[in-house]
């Protein structure tokens, strides 16, 4: 059974008495590590770790969460901010407040959670208002998985137009990182990808970066002794902006769903945008190919 506990800083969710995974609330964090509720840790139905957090070549790197690398002149990602041709770190990095909770349901295999957050600049200005709706699920009518899905709308309350982009809209090709973002646990380093989960061929990660396909999967190679643990990560047709994948496996393993890849885009004020995703944690047989 799924079973949800609330804390004032977190939610600890459970399969059958077992850690599934945490949901953090507050975040104690230096500004600079981009202060905002994130999912760490995270585990397979098996107990096996799927992400990291704090790691030292990126240490605003937290587990699974939301954020926005360029943001007119803010940082919502983290660490320093990509600007005329080079990383400095700039007082500009905001911060997401959790508000308050609205609806919860519980059912045996499934748990929905209602979240109002609030995305504030470096200076505290509010700039949007976002309603989160996360809906943790387990699968047992095969092969066990389970999947966290994230409804996401932002409303621009800032009173002026809001530019979205990523380090690569800046200028630095390729670094189009943005929006809801895993940062996986050190195993999934030089993993494999393929862009449909029944694709028994497999290529390096590297080759979807930047990929507008409906949904990506990676998996640990088997010479990392645990070639059962995968993550798939699907799209969804209500976004209100294209997706492409944001994919690193070499430097670390990592991948966003890219609003602003290589474009960015623009909030009106007073209007919302909508982001939904969906992740799927579980495991797949090993690749017939390797990369």
């Amino acid at each position: 059974m799924l079973a949800l506990t609330q804390h004032p800083d977190r939610l600890d969710i459970t399969w059958e008495g077992r850690p599934l995974c945490t949901y953090v609330l507050r975040d104690d964090d230096p500004p600079h590590l981009f202060r905002r509720p994130y999912l760490h840790p995270v585990y397979t139905l098996d107990g096996d770790l799927v992400t990291d957090v704090h790691p030292a070549d990126h240490p605003w790197h937290k587990g699974i969460s939301m954020t926005m690398s360029v943001v007119n002149d803010q940082n919502f990602w983290g660490g320093p901010t990509y600007r005329d041709g080079q990383y400095v770190q700039l007082d500009n990095v905001g911060e997401v407040r959790h508000e308050g909770w609205g609806l919860f349901n519980t059912w045996e295999e499934d748990v929905y959670a209602e979240q109002h957050l609030s995305w504030l600049t470096a200076s505290g200005e509010m700039w949007f208002k976002e309603q989160r709706n996360l809906w943790f699920v387990v699968h047992t009518d095969h092969s066990p998985f389970w999947s966290v899905r994230w409804e996401m709308a932002f409303e621009n309350v800032s009173g002026q137009v809001l530019r979205l982009g990523s380090p690569a809209t800046e200028g630095r090709a390729g670094a189009g990182y943005t929006g809801l973002f895993w940062r996986g646990a050190p195993e999934f380093q030089y993993a494999v990808a393929a862009d449909s989960t029944e694709d028994s061929v497999s290529s390096p990660p590297a080759d979807y970066n930047g990929s507008d396909a409906p949904h990506l999967s990676m998996w640990v190679r088997p010479e990392n002794q645990r070639p059962d643990m995968s993550l798939s990560f699907w799209k969804d047709n209500y976004d209100t902006f294209p997706t492409k994948w944001f994919v690193r496996a070499q430097e670390y393993p990592g991948v966003a769903f890219s609003f602003a890849f290589d474009q960015a885009v623009e909030v009106a004020p007073g209007t919302t945008f909508r982001l939904e995703h969906s992740i799927i944690v579980g495991s797949r047989p090993s690749p017939s190919a390797e990369a």
